[in-house]
């Protein structure tokens, strides 16, 4: 039965044996905000060792990227954390795409470092017997299953409980913006907006730009980047909008974006991208010799960006624009 302090009015229907969440909604939303408060920490901590390392090899425009990364996560970690503890349909529904996105990532990470760790120069101290060695690289790899698997399983897990999303349509009746898009496409087109403010960190890496093949970088990678993100800006909106021509442009545009990064990784290697991107000759120096497979991974990431097309395609269902419309 609803709980008793539940708004009247609500048409809509609940399940009969309705369970209120609203206590697990407020300890995930504490945890939501914990999150985001340690990711804001995590800014200063890096920009404080930047400043205090004895030999400052890394630029400081090389930071750009990851301080976005982690205020765009402190940011949606308080945010979610006060929706999920107001019991709010909107702080649901985000939180879930988050879970969903945060464990494909976290799937698809710990893949990847199952097939690059064990190929990587991870020696330690001379001497090390190869068990020490063996146990490390277990431990790094439990650390990573930690970081990436179990908080996605548990938000996934609880906020797509029935139970869950009946709290929040009882307590928060109102439709609201994250109801007017299907949640499938509410994540790709969140996706493309991320994708829109990522193009921002272009400064920190020269604006390198692979195009089909050799790396632009400078004022044109920047004209690149300033038109990837207006692109990638209007395609979250089309998608939300559910614009019919927002699925295959999705698609198309994905699909050249992953064709040409990895032609361009393929041709003109690693190196011509650090080297334009101003990493020191030492680094790459050392990156070379890591043992780390880079083509492997440049063609996991363009193989991660066809899956995507793919997705965008999955979602042609949810697009149909009315009879009469421009889309139609």
């Amino acid at each position: 039965m609803p709980p008793p302090t539940a708004p009247l009015g609500n048409a809509e229907s609940l399940p009969p044996d309705f369970k209120d969440r609203s206590t697990g909604l407020m300890v995930f939303g504490v945890l939501e905000i914990l999150a985001g408060l340690f990711a804001a920490l995590l800014i200063p901590l890096m920009i404080v060792g930047l400043l205090m390392a004895p030999n400052r090899a890394m630029h400081p425009a090389a930071m750009i990227p990851m301080v976005l990364m982690y205020g765009l996560a402190a940011i949606a970690g308080i945010w979610l954390g006060v929706g999920s503890i107001q019991a709010r349909r909107w702080a649901r529904s985000l939180s879930l795409l988050l879970g969903w996105t945060w464990l494909v990532v976290g799937v698809m990470g710990t893949a990847a470092m199952l097939f690059i760790l064990p190929r990587m120069d991870l020696a330690g101290p001379q001497g090390m017997p190869a068990s020490a060695n063996f146990m490390f690289l277990g431990m790094m790899l439990a650390t990573i299953g930690c970081v990436y698997l179990v908080p996605p399983i548990a938000l996934v897990l609880f906020y797509g409980s029935r139970h869950v999303e009946a709290t929040c349509r009882w307590y928060d009746p109102k439709p609201n913006w994250t109801d007017r898009c299907p949640l499938p496409v509410l994540a790709m087109s969140l996706v493309l907006g991320f994708w829109a403010l990522s193009t921002l960190g272009g400064m920190g890496s020269n604006y390198v730009l692979p195009v089909f093949g050799a790396y632009v970088s400078g004022p044109a990678g920047a004209a690149g980047y300033l038109i990837l993100g207006g692109l990638f800006a209007y395609l979250a909106w089309a998608a939300y909008r559910l614009h019919r021509h927002a699925w295959w442009l999705t698609a198309v545009v994905i699909a050249l974006w992953s064709a040409s990064a990895l032609v361009t990784f393929l041709v003109a290697g690693p190196a011509e991208l650090y080297r334009q991107a101003g990493m020191p000759p030492e680094q790459i120096e050392a990156i070379q010799k890591s043992g780390m497979p880079l083509n492997a991974l440049g063609a996991g990431g363009a193989a991660v960006g066809l899956l995507l097309a793919a997705y965008a395609v999955w979602l042609r269902r949810y697009f149909k624009a009315p009879l009469g419309s421009p889309d139609g």
